[in-house]
């Protein structure tokens, strides 16, 4: 890998991965302090699909988190499409999280009052894109999820999985090159946690990166790989 700029910039080519973390530890604090993630190195290329399982209290929501740039590790590194995100201050981390990440919750966090084409249109407004272009890109998103034909639908007459193809939509209105998923299955039956996983499936085939969180193991076998997380410590199997 080439040696880093003063901003923490690499060349952007298809030799380094997507994600990279280095040694990364994190640590809270307190009367009796806490080893979240132990020494974690990883990467994750371009194009792949992730699950990350482990139990509660395990260290997958802090490994999302840091993988977010929500979080920063107590020490190591973690790498984002080449930078090194430690080297950022929180405005740029936020910048950077706006143009390379999008967000999938268990709870789907639509406003009420909005269509499903005005949530997934407010995805744009934060990211900075015009107005006269951020329906547009709207509506494709829709299209990408199966939900264009209920882009005026409140929040309140749409299903579970619809609501959650809703909330998917606007991850990837932007066309960020990396989807986080935090247990996005958690709240759906089974018939519509398939379809959600279908969809997430259909996006890592035209190219977007996944990471799912999920504690059900028949949904993590869905992805090309499948990291376990137990005690702060990373380990990997086949899916």
């Amino acid at each position: 890998m080439s040696a880093s700029t003063a901003t923490g910039e690499q060349p952007r080519d298809a030799e380094h991965p997507l994600i990279r973390l280095e040694g990364v530890s994190r640590r809270y604090a307190g009367r009796v302090p806490t080893l979240a993630l132990d020494n974690v190195t990883a990467t994750v290329t371009r194009g792949e699909m992730v699950a990350v399982v482990g139990a509660s209290g395990s260290g997958k929501s802090t490994l999302l988190n840091i993988l977010g740039t929500l979080d920063r590790p107590t020490s190591g590194r973690y790498l984002l499409d080449g930078t090194d995100t430690n080297s950022l201050d929180d405005a740029q981390l936020a910048a950077l999280r706006s143009k390379s990440i999008g967000f999938v919750f268990q709870a789907f966090h639509l406003i009420s009052e909005r269509t499903a084409l005005a949530n997934v249109a407010m995805a744009g407004l934060y990211a900075g894109i015009p107005r006269s272009v951020r329906r547009d890109n709207a509506m494709r998103a829709l299209e990408r999820v199966g939900m264009a034909h209920k882009a005026f639908a409140l929040p309140n007459e749409l299903s579970g999985g619809e609501q959650q193809r809703v909330a998917i939509a606007r991850a990837v209105c932007t066309h960020p090159p990396l989807v986080l998923s935090d247990e996005p299955t958690g709240n759906l039956d089974s018939s519509h946690a398939q379809g959600v996983l279908d969809v997430f499936s259909s996006l890592n085939e035209s190219g977007t990166t996944i990471i799912m969180v999920t504690h059900n193991e028949e949904h993590a076998s869905r992805a090309g790989r499948v990291l376990r997380v137990r005690d702060g410590a990373l380990t990997e199997r086949a899916a």
